[in-house]
Order: C-alpha cells, then structure tokens, then sequence
C-alpha cells in the first residue's frame, strides 16, 4: 500500500524504504479518534515508514496501523481449535503521515 501511496501522490515507481520504527504504545490521530470517538477496537502495533524522496527532500512518513482480525462472536468459539492451527488474522490500515507533504 505504501506503493501504491508513492505512485498515485509521488509518481515514484520504486519507493525506497530508509527507515521504520516501532510505536506500539502510539495512537496515531486516525486511530485515536477511531477508538476513543467512533468506539472502534485499537491497534495492537504501529509502524512509521519513512520512504526516500526521489527528488532529493526530506522522507516521507506513512503510518501503519496493525489491527486484529474480526471480533469473535460466541458461536465461533467451538471453532477456536480449528483456528489455532491458521495464521493470525489482521489487517494494516496505511496512509501517509499528517505532516508529510
């Protein structure tokens, strides 16, 4: 998705990351706002990717927000030791950062 981000804002066809860092414990402004106004379950982790500027400038700044699969609802409950056995569910909400240009 950051990709995608870089091609349609940047026309940079090969985005370059130089840096990413880790704030789980951050709420980034769309998911405080989520959470805590539109009562939407928090991410469990966030990244800021920090992708080369082709034209030289600063890096720009996307924020990833990691969210758990759907809710599990009771009757899915019987289902939890078939689902052990499957990988994590999650989804990534990308988007670049507020004070990236």
């Amino acid at each position: 998705q950051v990709r995608k981000w870089e091609k349609e804002l940047h026309n940079n066809e090969e985005p370059k990351l130089v840096k990413f860092v880790g704030r789980p414990k951050d709420l980034s402004p769309k998911a405080f706002f989520n959470s805590r106004v539109l009562m939407t379950q928090e991410p469990f982790d966030r990244h800021d990717w920090y992708v080369e500027d082709t034209n030289g400038g600063e890096p720009r700044r996307y924020v990833i927000d990691f969210y758990e699969g759907e809710e599990k609802k009771a009757v899915e409950l019987q289902k939890q030791a078939q689902q052990m056995m499957k990988p994590p569910s999650m989804y990534i909400d990308v988007r670049p950062a507020l004070d990236t240009p």
